[in-house]
């Protein structure tokens, strides 16, 4: 479902990059002019990671999976860290599991991203992409 979800999201953003012409914004399709000698302009400067128009909206979502699923792993980490935190303090151990944090309705949903082992330490999950 992830590589349609990227393809058709891919497709849209040709279309829209096609149907505006130049990445300067103008819609016109002509590249910006370049400033006059000593003329300051408050233009981002392009580096050769991020190109404009079509092959920048690619490198953008071709990159964006991936910090997805590092911001996804931040924050189930983050979200289980806290958890096991409000648990020590309300019953005086660390949790054993995930599922002890949701029994003591400290936690709404298991993480598939992470376990908890039998001393509290939180793991990622066997074949999980947190680390």
């Amino acid at each position: 479902m992830r590589s349609a979800t990227c393809t058709l999201a891919i497709s849209c953003l040709v279309v829209a990059a096609a149907a505006c012409g130049g990445s300067d914004g103008s819609g016109n399709g002509a590249p910006p002019a370049a400033p006059a000698t000593g003329e300051v302009t408050d233009t981002p400067a392009t580096t050769a990671s991020s190109s404009g128009g079509v092959r920048g909206a690619i490198e953008v979502m071709a990159a964006a999976p991936g910090q997805a699923d590092d911001a996804a792993c931040a924050a189930d980490r983050q979200t289980l860290t806290t958890a096991a935190e409000v648990f020590l303090v309300t019953h005086g151990s660390l949790p054993t599991s995930q599922q002890e944090l949701v029994d003591a309705k400290v936690l709404t949903e298991l993480s598939p991203r992470f376990e908890i082992t039998s001393d509290g330490e939180i793991v990622p999950a066997p074949g999980s992409a947190c680390t």
